[in-house]
């Protein structure tokens, strides 16, 4: 079976449709380090997901999202965990953009994409993973990365929080700590394990410290991005 490098594990997918295999095939690791997690999806779990699924899904689509589920739920221990976010690479620099469903931080992400290309690059567009080592966050790219699979095969430094809201006109502003708690604790798994749930609130209030925290308040427009870069960087 294949095994792949996601976020610096090395993981056995011991997947039964090609579907997966497919989705990470930029991940696909073939050194001899040993396997940190083997993964694998029961046919309870697909029914499961089946079940909870909005739409109907085929089989191997199902266990995508069955065995990131079950990858997220583990990987806690070793202090790493899901972010729901668009994230962006800006001089170095993880930028992550999330807010509530609808509101458009994928339209805001493509803002920055389009006003600074090449300069600014994708990391993920909905569900990277956030890794400390020590008290430094880094984010990666992973193979899931919501309906347009927008992502990269990397690792930066996360420096900037930034909660996306509709606008009628665009400004940016400080976000507080504890408003920015409430909100993120939406946007990440939560492990039953109590050393998966410790670890989770342990990153997240670490996550707070060391990131910058922002308001985005815009339209859809490019301009949004112009002027989010301004405010946050200076420049």
């Amino acid at each position: 079976m294949p095994r792949y490098q996601i976020a610096d594990f090395i993981i056995d997918f011991q997947n039964r449709f090609p579907y997966l295999e497919k989705m990470c095939a930029k991940y696909l690791y073939e050194g001899d380090a040993e396997t940190d997690y083997v993964i694998s999806v029961t046919d309870e779990d697909l029914q499961e997901e089946r079940r909870m699924a909005e739409h109907p899904c085929t089989d191997g689509y199902l266990e995508t999202i069955c065995a990131y589920r079950k990858l997220c739920n583990v990987i806690p221990r070793r202090r790493a965990f899901v972010l729901h976010s668009s994230v962006i690479e800006w001089q170095g620099q993880g930028i992550a953009f999330f807010a509530r469903s609808g509101v458009g931080k994928t339209t805001h992400t493509k803002n920055w994409l389009k006003a600074f290309y090449p300069h600014v690059k994708i990391v993920n567009g909905d569900k990277p993973l956030v890794r400390f080592y020590g008290e430094q966050p880094f984010v990666y790219g992973t193979p899931w990365a919501g309906k347009e699979g927008a992502n990269r095969n990397v690792k930066v430094p996360l420096t900037d929080l930034c909660l996306i809201q509709r606008g009628e006109k665009n400004e940016v502003s400080p976000l507080s700590k504890q408003e920015a708690l409430e909100l993120l604790m939406v946007q990440i798994l939560l492990p039953k394990d109590p050393l998966g749930l410790s670890n989770t609130l342990d990153m997240l209030e670490g996550l707070l410290d060391r990131c910058r925290l922002w308001r985005i308040r815009c339209t859809p427009e490019e301009e949004s991005a112009i002027i989010a870069r301004q405010t946050m960087f200076g420049e």
